[in-house]
């Protein structure tokens, strides 16, 4: 036993005086070629011209050791264009670490480490997106290739400047460091740039890669930080077309996956602050998401979206695919998400025309859309290959608020259920509280209080819009209604109406506040506005029937029937005669006519009874009032009458020069011009 522990002893100590005889004989002998490499200056040139297939221009040479480990220092090396006249990448300074044993091994200069420092280079984006070196041809630059197959290779003290054909902008890029390494036939490129103040922040990324990152079947991750980034850079790559949303700082965190050369999905982080926010200052918009690709196209999930001021953390998740570069079918569904940023992104990122950006931005809409599930397709996708798109959206909002525009008015705070598609669609709503307000086109806001509703909607393939109020009731300006009908083609000049509207009961001043302004011709809307001093009215039926731009229906074209009981009321019917207080009787309007049965009131002190009015026409500048039946009064009132009425400048004004003591009573027999 103790004899073969002596020989293994032995052995082990053989080996070992062996390795090193042998390391020593190798130290030696590259120690006599290194002196020889700092003359090798063509040689040396030669080798790396060759690689980037380019002239160089090397400055000075020398040769030295660190530790066991050989290194070459070149001051001032230059790659030149293919014609050795211009400039491609200037590097101010070098450093080669040679492998040894593989230099040795394979008959060539092997570098294990390269070092550069002082970089000058500038980087072209054409207007397919892809990256070269200025003065070599996409997408694979030689000099790019070069340096990615390196085993080793660190650059600092970079400066790149960005030519972007595509963004048609230019920037530079300072203290740029990247760092190659390979390892057992695996690539990693890590770096880190300051980017310049038209971007803002600070990039950080590492590639990881089964091979080279520029052949087509390679397989890795990348993962990218990017810190205080400017919004208005990221909104200017995302084509941004409408106004621009607020400024803001970014901080993105992206781990990517890619598999033979294709990306496969993503992992994101956002963070998003006031451009005028400190650091310690919280986000205002925070989220994470998922991007995956599918069998067709894409699907991005976004969760955990933390915004100010909301109950719950938002989510959507959208899929979508694309041929040739167009969009052809679109999905999703959301949670909890704000109305606001949404519809901004829609202004900016949304192909609408400038109009609709416009409307979309004026209205400034606001509130949550609690849940959200969507599909679109486009003309050329789906089974019969319609002429247009479809699409479906189903909604539920809550607190939504809309500004006014020209052509809406403003809305505060209103909930609501809505579908619409290519077919049709619905909105519903539940004992819902909110206003309308717009100051062109209503002469008050309308308070709507415990609106129960629900508007039905329908467009065949190729024909018009037709809406359906299914039903409709609640209170307006304290005034409870009834309403329910069709409306065709809605919003048009042939819009064609059938609608009946059911009042049980009315503050009479303010029945008018419900008629938008500009819907009656201009006399008749200022009479109706006016007529109303006080009092109230009961069992109101109006009746619209037949094509709006016929209205008020003289030739018969429609139906416009009014018909309501008025209790209690003081009506100016004339600015020019005085005004009636205590009526009570009931009103049947028909078209153009307005018709009243007076049971009772008082004309300056005179009872009326059994009285019938008639405005033949309502809607024509010089209307006039027909007027029968019987007046009873003290007999002063007759001259009371007279003297507040255009009567007063003929005949009739001489009752005023007569005192009539008693009472009398006059029978009526008038025909009054109102104008």
């Amino acid at each position: 036993m103790a004899r073969l522990l002596a020989r293994t002893i032995g052995l082990f100590w053989t080996l070992t005086a062996a390795a090193v005889l042998a390391g020593a004989a190798l130290v030696a002998l590259v120690r006599l070629l290194l002196p020889e490499l700092s003359t090798q200056r063509e040689a040396i040139a030669l080798w790396i011209g060759e690689t980037v297939r380019r002239p160089v221009i090397m400055g000075t040479i020398e040769a030295e050791w660190q530790g066991w480990v050989p290194r070459i220092s070149i001051d001032g090396m230059t790659i030149m264009d293919t014609a050795g006249q211009r400039e491609l990448v200037r590097f101010a300074r070098a450093f080669i670490t040679i492998d040894p044993i593989g230099s040795i091994g394979s008959g060539t200069l092997k570098p294990s480490t390269l070092v550069v420092s002082g970089v000058e280079l500038t980087l072209v984006r054409d207007r397919h997106g892809r990256f070269s070196v200025a003065g070599m041809p996409p997408p694979k630059s030689p000099i790019i290739k070069w340096l990615i197959e390196q085993d080793n290779f660190a650059v600092g003290q970079a400066d790149l400047t960005v030519i972007d054909e595509r963004a048609q902008t230019s920037f530079a890029l300072r203290d740029l460091a990247v760092t190659v390494r390979n390892r057992n036939g695996h690539k990693t490129v890590s770096g880190a740039v300051d980017l310049p103040p038209a971007l803002g922040g600070r990039l950080q990324f590492v590639l990881g890669a089964d091979r080279s990152p520029l052949e087509d079947d390679w397989n890795g991750d990348i993962r990218i930080r990017l810190t205080d980034a400017d919004s208005a850079f990221v909104t200017e790559q995302l084509a941004w077309s409408g106004p621009p949303p607020p400024a803001a700082r970014l901080d993105l965190t992206a781990w990517t996956h890619w598999r033979q050369a294709r990306l496969i999905n993503a992992d994101l982080r956002l963070d998003a602050r006031a451009a005028d926010a400190t650091e310690d200052e919280p986000a205002v918009l925070s989220g994470r998401a998922r991007l995956s690709r599918r069998e067709r196209g894409w699907r991005l999930a976004i969760a955990d979206l933390d915004l100010p001021e909301a109950s719950a953390p938002a989510a959507l998740t959208i899929a979508w695919y694309t041929r040739d570069g167009v969009l052809q079918a679109l999905s999703g569904r959301g949670r909890h998400l704000p109305v606001l940023p949404l519809a901004v992104a829609a202004g900016g990122l949304a192909p609408l025309a400038a109009a609709q950006r416009e409307s979309l931005a004026d209205a400034a809409p606001d509130g949550v859309i609690k849940a959200l599930d969507f599909a679109w397709s486009s003309a050329t996708e789906g089974p019969d290959k319609a002429d247009a798109p479809s699409y479906f959206v189903d909604a539920v909002c809550e607190r939504l608020w809309l500004d006014a525009t020209a052509a809406s008015p403003a809305l505060e705070a209103l909930d609501f259920a809505t579908r619409f598609s290519t077919a049709g669609g619905y909105l519903a709503t539940r004992d819902e509280q909110f206003r309308l307000a717009h100051a062109e086109r209503l002469v008050a806001p309308l308070d709507i209080e415990g609106l129960n509703a629900l508007l039905l909607w329908s467009r065949p393939a190729g024909g018009t819009l037709t809406a359906r109020v299914a039903s409709s009731a609640g209170r307006i300006n304290g005034i409870a209604f009834d309403l329910r009908g069709i409306l065709d083609a809605p919003f048009t000049a042939d819009t064609h109406v059938d609608l009946v509207l059911d009042v049980a009961r009315g503050d009479g001043p303010r029945l008018h506040e419900l008629v938008p302004r500009s819907v009656m011709p201009v006399k008749g809307e200022r009479w109706t506005r006016q007529v109303f001093e006080a009092g109230h009215i009961e069992d109101l039926r109006l009746l619209l029937r037949g094509p709006m731009a016929a209205f008020p229906f003289r030739e018969g074209e429609g139906v416009f029937r009014a018909d309501f009981a008025v209790r209690q009321a003081q009506l100016k019917y004339s600015h020019r005669w005085p005004v009636a207080t205590g009526v009570e009787g009931h009103v049947q309007i028909s078209g153009p006519t307005v018709k009243m049965d007076v049971d009772k009131g008082l004309v300056m002190g005179a009872a009326l009874h059994d009285v019938k009015v008639e405005l033949p026409d309502l809607f024509v500048r010089e209307r006039r009032l027909l007027m029968s039946g019987g007046a009873r009064g003290p007999g002063p009132s007759a001259a009371a009458i007279v003297m507040a009425s255009p009567l007063r400048r003929g005949k009739a004004a001489r009752l005023n020069e007569i005192e009539i003591g008693g009472e009398i009573d006059v029978q009526l027999d008038m025909d009054l011009a109102l104008f």
